[in-house]
């Protein structure tokens, strides 16, 4: 075991990616009403914060727009018809729409949409099961509001409601999510759709992907750390969560998922740890903007901002591979897992399957690689065909110059 634990700190190592240390967040002008559970979206290059709270119980339907080319804020525009802390927004055809969110004791079913045009909210109908925490994408012509949190804190919803802002309608999506989320976060990616973390008696670390083909929800993998009511954005075909609720409290971690290579990677950590705060992309630079503090009643009203220029990385698969890269999809698995290595050189390898206690439980291969990327298929035949459990196993790559661990999970 002590073994297994040490290739696991040694792939562990090499498979983080670590941004340049020019590369870290700048305070900005700060947010002129500190609060926590904020939902927000990006209208003309502007930051529009809206709604949120100062203390659990007392939700604002105060909106106040940051203009990140001047570094100013402007408070004069139309407050939220309904108070509502931990909604959700999203931008459509030049309009914000805000879906759900509480305030106090009550959950707030109205929605609000927002037409520049005429500077003016207006309710335009209601959401079919009222929550807060909930995540919220564009997917095509639709906005999903997914998984979110009952009045009683101890009600998570693995739903996922869609609507038509072109015909103001709803409906379900048929598949369930496989794990009821509370404050989760989403993104869609080359039509994608993947949910990651959120609440469930605790944070949690796994996430999900929507197979349209099959339309199905199954288990990706897990991330680097537990989070839930983190910030989140996406830039390109990465998608960055700032900060949140861990399993030991306030993150200061940026977490960088690439769905391309199923691969994530540690970004530059907040100054200040938080959680329900706003993440919001624009130009090329990342803000974190507000939130909730580790101290009970504590919020932000600082902003943080990530130059995603100042030291980028170079892309991974524009860099010269100098480290072995080992990743597994899906996982958990329960029909079967392609095994995808990348080695930087040339290599006499081993690829082996270890149960948790170290014991040797199949060898995939033994030999010689080339340099590049190899792909190994496990067939839940193997695990079948030895009588194995489901649980926890790890693949490990052995060679004359490179080694390296990865923990996979099978499910029956």
């Amino acid at each position: 075991m002590q073994n297994l634990q040490r290739y696991i700190y040694i792939f562990i190592s090499l498979f983080l990616i670590h941004p340049a240390a020019a590369q870290q967040w700048q305070y900005k002008s700060p947010m002129p009403t500190a609060r926590k559970g904020i939902t927000g979206a990006v209208l003309d290059n502007r930051i529009w914060v809206l709604g949120g709270a100062k203390r659990e119980n007392n939700a604002l339907n105060r909106v106040e727009v940051y203009n990140p080319a001047a570094d100013s804020w402007d408070t004069r525009v139309p407050s939220l018809l309904k108070a509502r802390d931990n909604a959700t927004a999203q931008v459509w055809q030049n309009s914000i729409y805000v879906f759900g969110g509480r305030n106090g004791h009550e959950l707030i079913r109205e929605v609000e949409r927002y037409d520049p045009d005429s500077a003016k909210w207006e309710i335009i109908g209601q959401i079919p099961t009222p929550r807060f925490g909930m995540a919220s994408l564009v997917v095509d012509s639709t906005i999903w509001l997914i998984g979110g949190t009952g009045l009683n804190y101890n009600t998570f919803y693995n739903r996922v409601d869609i609507y038509y802002p072109n015909e103001n309608r709803w409906e379900e999506l048929p598949a369930k999510l496989n794990f009821a989320r509370g404050d989760p976060m989403a993104a869609v990616i080359e039509g994608e759709v993947y949910v990651f973390g959120g609440y469930f008696y605790g944070p949690m670390a796994n996430y999900e992907r929507y197979d349209t083909t099959g339309a199905a929800w199954s288990v990706a993998g897990d991330m680097l750390y537990n989070c839930a009511s983190s910030g989140f954005v996406q830039q390109d075909n990465k998608i960055f969560l700032i900060g949140g609720s861990g399993q030991s409290g306030m993150l200061r971690n940026v977490q960088i998922f690439q769905p391309e290579f199923m691969q994530w990677s540690e970004g530059p950590q907040l100054n200040t740890p938080r959680r329900e705060l706003l993440a919001a992309n624009v130009a090329g630079k990342i803000y974190a903007i507000g939130g909730r503090g580790m101290m009970m009643y504590s919020v932000y009203n600082s902003v943080e901002e990530l130059d995603l220029l100042v030291g980028v990385n170079t892309p991974i698969n524009e860099q010269p591979v100098t480290h072995l890269l080992i990743d597994n999809y899906p996982n958990p698995f329960q029909k079967g897992t392609t095994v995808r290595v990348i080695l930087p050189a040339n290599d006499i390898l081993q690829v082996t399957i270890y149960d948790i206690l170290g014991r040797e439980v199949y060898r995939l291969f033994e030999g010689n690689l080339f340099a590049g990327e190899h792909l190994f298929s496990i067939s839940a035949d193997i695990f079948a065909g030895f009588n194995l459990s489901a649980g926890i196993y790890f693949i490990r790559l052995s060679g004359s110059k490179y080694s390296a661990i990865r923990k996979i999970q099978y499910i029956k």
